[in-house]
């Protein structure tokens, strides 16, 4: 850890984040990992989690995270787009969608980068970056399949 001028790891939270505010203000950096927001699927759920990420950091504190994304494999991206054609009835529910592996479902949450966006900066943190693995590839000068690849989303959010 010194190696990375990182001096402690303070705490790990394992449970549900809508609940935690502990340590309010004294993070440097909070991270939403392994696509966890995928299994929010009410959004004023997730709100709350970006909002008690936003609390929980210090001025200039960072917040990182993946989440999955609605383009990608060519059934998954044409899902979407047919469930944003009906977004009049939908509304924000649009992303919603059953998800799981190995024969488990649950109920899920897949983000376009402009709801993301959208949501991250609604509580207010002012510098947002959003990148899809394509274009995370494509900015390193590699190529990353959608077709085959989840092509999730990647976000960093800085605290002013």
């Amino acid at each position: 850890m010194k190696t990375w001028g990182i001096e402690a790891i303070t705490q790990t939270h394992v449970g549900d984040a809508k609940d935690f505010r502990e340590g309010v203000g004294s993070f440097d950096l909070v991270t939403i990992m392994n696509s966890m927001m995928t299994y929010v699927p009410v959004k004023k759920d997730r709100i709350t989690i970006f909002k008690n990420s936003f609390d929980l950091l210090r001025p200039k504190g960072t917040l990182i995270g993946t989440v999955h994304h609605q383009v990608g494999s060519p059934a998954k991206t044409y899902y979407f787009k047919l469930r944003k054609m009906f977004s009049f009835i939908l509304g924000e529910k649009v992303g919603n969608r059953n998800t799981g592996f190995n024969g488990f479902k649950v109920p899920g949450y897949y983000y376009d980068k402009a709801t993301l966006i959208a949501d991250i900066k609604s509580v207010g943190f002012n510098h947002v970056e959003v990148l899809s693995l394509e274009e995370y590839y494509k900015s390193i000068g590699k190529y990353y399949n959608t077709k085959k690849g989840y092509n999730n989303l990647i976000f960093l959010a800085r605290k002013d």
